[in-house]
């Protein structure tokens, strides 16, 4: 099987179309990882401000 993927992979490498098509599958695996990590920052951050806002809202709910 693993022998089968490395031929396979090899021939692709020495085929200048299987270059290309490696190459995008590196640059869109690369662009998924930066949409992730952004996705997931932002997530913490819209969590943080949310909390904030509901920590405000208690403190105005209890003061009054």
């Amino acid at each position: 099987m693993l022998t089968r993927i490395s031929s396979r992979f090899l021939r692709s490498v020495k085929n200048e179309k299987g270059v290309l098509a490696i190459e995008y599958a590196l640059l869109v695996a690369f662009i998924g990882l930066v949409v992730v990590a952004g996705i997931t920052l932002v997530g913490t951050h819209l969590n943080t401000w949310y909390t904030n806002v509901a920590t405000f809202i208690g403190t105005l709910a209890s003061s009054s």
